[in-house]
Order: structure tokens, then sequence, then C-alpha cells
């Protein structure tokens, strides 16, 4: 039983260092942001031109001059897991949940007089889903333990959200110059059920009875990113790019343990509640071409990269936690451990535009995002849902007076169905670990990624902006 609490102590801080399982490009975030830019299927490089652009082109704020911004969006996600275990036993389907919660941004600016200068700050949450799986699931009248259990119980309490502090410069009428500087600000919380069997005492690999509970809180953290960008106009074509720096998140968790019901843990303690956790975050670069052949109509072509293959592992340091008092074991220091990710870099391509109906000052916009999946199948779980994923969007932009506007859009998520047969998932279950001869203990590893993945999403949003002196816009600057 050597290393049994050990790995009841640290197993969900593992997984949860895997997490925060919030869905998407990188199962993170399960789309990009905002209102308008969800019309526009996220094609919002080029033709980014509100306050919003502080997320997407910070060079976009160019000549908006004084602004209040306010933006959120819904994401509504259904599907389900039906796995196949250890035994290739079809387990029950059980049924993805998150709560409803609307991702905000609130953003301003204004130019303070200063020609050429536009500056802004913003508060910003990516759109994120804190999923829910059930713990116990009813099988012909019975209460079991539900399949996934090993995976993911929880992540609610999660979050994430940025500061930023922007600023725009003019060197020429045709080209715009931006900066935004982030701060990184969140942390995340878990319920996940690890294993403690060794196949010894224990011969059933997914036995209840040697299932541990650990809850994991992330105590808040902070970390710092920029972002640059550029945007050029000239005529009827306009080019923007942008690139955000990569960052890793690194902070504290504190863990709690319920400890099996199986009559080998009775007396046994773990003495230390804390780790740090280490867990990288990509690089990110967009670029768009928006062409505008006509006052009225404008459309972008866009693409963006993710480096998400950073995230190749999570690094854990136990922070002096102790196993006291186990039996045949004695006082037990817990050591560093290395978690492999094998995460992919990600790659999307959107196109997207917007058509104003007259005077009426009445826009329309259309379009379509693909994005590839961060994950193979070999490394898909109910953790870290991530697929291939088509959105298509539309939305509405329309005047309430000569200074205030809001945007209304809808955008359908089709997620690529996913049927894993080759799982290199891993049960946790550190109490059985490969021994230095290379030879896999008897029984060999405990998969927990196999099954078939469901997926769909829905997203809504709302947007409000306010120009005080939308005649003051400049060479740069355009709605749509």
């Amino acid at each position: 039983m050597k290393g049994t609490l050990t790995a009841l102590a640290l197993a969900g801080v593992l997984l949860a260092a895997t997490g925060p399982s919030i869905a998407n490009a990188g199962g993170f975030f399960i789309t990009e942001r905002g209102a308008r830019p969800l019309g526009r299927g996220f094609a919002f490089v080029a033709g980014a031109d509100d306050a919003g652009a502080i997320w997407h082109n910070p060079a976009g704020i160019s000549g908006i001059g004084r602004s209040l911004f306010i933006d959120a969006t819904l994401v509504m996600m259904t599907g389900s897991f039906t796995r196949i275990d250890s035994g290739g036993n079809v387990q029950p389907t059980v049924p993805i949940d998150h709560a409803p919660l609307p991702v905000p941004m609130l953003a301003w600016t204004d130019d303070f007089g200063l020609a050429d200068w536009d500056f802004g700050a913003a508060f910003i949450a990516p759109n994120g889903l804190q999923f829910r799986w059930p713990e116990h699931v009813e099988v012909a009248g019975e209460r079991v333990a539900a399949p996934q259990r090993y995976s993911l119980i929880s992540m609610e309490g999660s979050l994430f959200s940025a500061v930023s502090l922007a600023a725009a410069w003019r060197p020429h009428p045709r080209l715009a110059l931006g900066v935004s500087l982030n701060t990184a600000i969140g942390g995340f919380r878990t319920l996940v059920a690890v294993s403690a069997c060794d196949r010894v005492l224990c011969s059933q690999p997914e036995n209840p009875d040697y299932d541990g509970l650990v809850e994991v809180h992330q105590q808040p953290l902070i970390e710092f990113n920029a972002t640059v960008g550029l945007t050029y106009a000239h005529e009827w074509l306009r080019v923007g790019a942008s690139f955000s720096t990569p960052y890793t998140i690194s902070g504290e968790a504190d863990m709690r343990v319920r400890l099996p019901s199986a009559s080998i843990f009775r007396g046994a303690t773990v003495e230390g509640d804390s780790v740090e956790l280490e867990l990288p975050f990509p690089w990110v670069a967009r670029l768009g071409v928006e062409l505008r052949p006509v006052d009225a109509f404008r459309v972008e072509l866009a693409a963006a990269y993710e480096a998400w293959s950073r995230q190749d592992a999570v690094r854990i340091v136990p922070n002096d936690v102790w196993i006291r008092g186990a039996a045949a074991i004695g006082d037990y220091q817990v050591g560093p451990l290395v978690i492999p990710r094998n995460m992919r870099d990600v790659i999307s391509l959107r196109l997207g535009g917007a058509y104003e109906f007259g005077p009426s000052g009445v826009r329309v916009s259309l379009g379509a995002n693909y994005e590839t999946s961060s994950f193979a199948d070999s490394h898909l779980s109910p953790l870290t849902l991530d697929s291939d994923k088509l959105v298509l969007g539309a939305g509405v932009r329309f005047p309430v007076s000569d200074e205030v506007a809001i945007s209304v859009s809808y955008g359908h998520i089709f997620l690529a169905d996913r049927q894993v047969r080759d799982s290199q998932v891993p049960q946790t279950n550190p109490i059985r670990p490969e021994p230095a001869s290379g030879t896999p203990p008897p029984g060999g590893p405990v998969f927990v990624g196999d099954g078939d993945y469901v997926m769909e999403a829905d997203m809504f949003g709302l947007g409000l902006e306010w120009r005080p002196s939308p005649e003051a816009s400049g060479d740069l600057s355009v709605g749509g």
C-alpha cells in the first residue's frame, strides 16, 4: 500500500491541474467571445472597430474616441458520454450539464483630446463552461457510481477573467498600431473520484469501495500577458493582425480528501493540504483581410493559430505533504509529479461580413468559423471536452439613437461527435506505478476515455455601445 494516501491526496490535484475543464480552443474556452464577432463567425480582426477590439486586435480602437461598451454571451451546451469501461462493458450514458452563466465584457475608450491616440480599459471574461457530471446514476433501480467519475464530477466555482489596459496610435492615416496589457485573474474548483485499488487486496480496478473523492480549490492567481496588433486600410481593402503572448498559470491549490470506504483505509491520515501547480497557456496569432467594395457592405476572411502544444504536461510540487500512520508504510513524503497532456495546436478559419440597410443604420451580419480540436482521440476525456467544430452565426446591430447602438446575435456550434476506442488517459491510481523494468503491473493500466461523445451548443449574444460623438471617428474606424 505504499503511496496509497499519496494517490488520494494528489490524484484529484492532478486531474484538476489538467483542467480547468471549461471547454474549447484548447479544451478551455468553447469559442472566441463577443456578440458582434459571433454574428460574423468571429471574423473580426481587420474589421474590429469597437471597444471589443481590445480582445481581438487592440489597433481596432483607433479613431473610436470616447465610448462605453457592454457585451455578454451565453453558451448552452448539450450532449452526453457513453463510456466503455476497462472490461469492454458499455456503461450508462451520462449527460453534460453546466450552469447557464452569461460571460461579460465591460470596456471604455477615450482619446483625451490627443490627436492620433486612443486609450481603453476593459474587464473581459472568456467563453467558458463549468461542467457538472453526475456522481451517481440509477441502473435497474439501484444507485451506482457514475461511469465518468474518474475524469470529472464538477468544475463549479471556477472563474477566469482579465483586466486590460490598451492604447492605439495612428502614425499614418492608413495605419494604426495597438497594444493591450492584460492581467489574467482566476482560480478553479474541481471535484473528482480517484482509485486506490492495488490489484492485490483489490482485484476490481473500478470497485467504488476503493474510490476516494478529492476536492481541489485553486487559490486566486494573477498572471500577465500582452496583445499587440495593427490595422492597415487603403480604399476598399483593410488588413488586420494581432499576436497575444503566452503565459503560464502557476500558484497554490488547497485540497480536501474523502478516503475510500474500504476497511484498509481506517485510521490513516494525510498531513498537508496544498500543492504548487504549473499550467502553460498558448500564444495566439490572428490575421484578417476585409474587403469593402461599397460603403454598405464588408466581408472578412480571417484565421487564428493557438499554440496549445505548449501544454505538453502539467507540473505539480507538493507543499510538505506527508502520509501519517498508514499500516505497513509509516511516514512517507510526497514528491513532485509531471502529468502528460499531449495537446495539439489549434487552427481556425473564419468568414463573415455585414450589410447596412440604407438610412436606417441597421446592419445584418452572417459568418462561419471552422476550428480544429486540441486533442487526439487518445487523449480526449470528459475532463476537457473538445472536438473539431463549426460555428454558424448571425446578428443584427441597430441604432437606438445617434449615440447608442444595440447588437443581438445567435450562433450554433456543431461539434463533431467522437468515438474513442484507443484511449491513453489512465485512471488516476499512483499506487500502481510502472516498475523500473518497464514491465507493467498485473492487469495492465485502466484507461477512462474510451466511449462515445456527443456534443453541440447554442450561443446567444447581446451588446450595447455608446459613442457620444460618432462623427469624430477617424479614417480607420467604421461601424459594421
